[in-house]
Formats: C-alpha cells, structure tokens, sequence
C-alpha cells in the first residue's frame, strides 16, 4: 500500500517538476479540470479539459465535451475534438479510436482462484467495441 502511495505520489509531484525543468509544459488538475503550467508553475492554459495529456510533437490529447481532440501549446485546438480515445502523436501520427456503439460481454470469470478470493463468483462485464485508426496532425 505504502508503494502505490509513493507511485502516485511520485507521478503527481514529480513528472510535473521534471517537465516544468525541462521547460516543457506539464499537465496538472485543478477543481476537477486540467490545464498545463510551465515551468515556473504558472498556468499558461487554464484548466478547462477533464483530461489531459502530455505534449507531444507540438500537440497534447485532451479530453472536452465527451470526446478527444489535440491541442498546440498555445492552447489552441488543432484537431477538433471527435475521438473516443487518443493517443500522443510519434513520428507524426497518433492512434485514435471511435466507439462503434456495440457492447459485447467480456468474461471476467478468474481462471485460478483461491477458496478465499472473492473473485470466485462468475461474472459477466460489457465492453466497449472500438474501430481504431491513425491520424496524421491535420486530423
């Protein structure tokens, strides 16, 4: 337990500070949004995003209105938000994903349990169907 204190710890305090040093723009939460500081802590795009990502290439995820878009580091939107799901760009394209609308039971029943687990039970949980793709930074 003391381990996932420390982890969560490490990646809440540390990776800003790290990003902030390297004059990178680093993400953090404010009353429930995000918005990314430099690295004197100011804010340099205001909280407004309910997630968000690391810049990469110029541009960083974030989540707005129920889905993904990508924006510059100026805070501008360059890529409308449409995607269910976005990843960071690398070598000029990033992974997106689009819900297809379909649902399918996805079998969590343990395969190994313990006589004491309480993951004993059988059970049944939907799944999101995604149609994935790769966009270039035009979108």
């Amino acid at each position: 337990m003391v381990k996932k204190i420390l982890t969560i710890a490490c990646i809440i305090i540390v990776l800003p500070v790290v990003f902030a040093i390297l004059n990178m723009r680093a993400f953090v939460h404010r009353h429930e949004n995000c918005g990314y500081i430099d690295k004197s802590g100011e804010f340099v795009i205001e909280p407004q995003f309910s997630r968000a990502g690391y810049f990469s290439e110029g541009l960083a995820a974030v989540h707005v209105g129920g889905k993904y878009g990508y924006i510059d580091k100026t805070g501008e939107m360059k890529i409308k938000p449409r995607y269910d799901i976005a990843i960071s760009f690398h070598e000029g394209l990033a992974e997106v994903g689009m819900s297809t609308g379909k649902v399918e039971a996805e079998d969590t029943t343990p395969r190994i349990t313990s006589a004491n687990s309480e993951d004993a039970s059988d059970q049944k949980r939907d799944r999101t169907i995604y149609r994935w793709g790769v966009i270039d930074k035009s979108g």
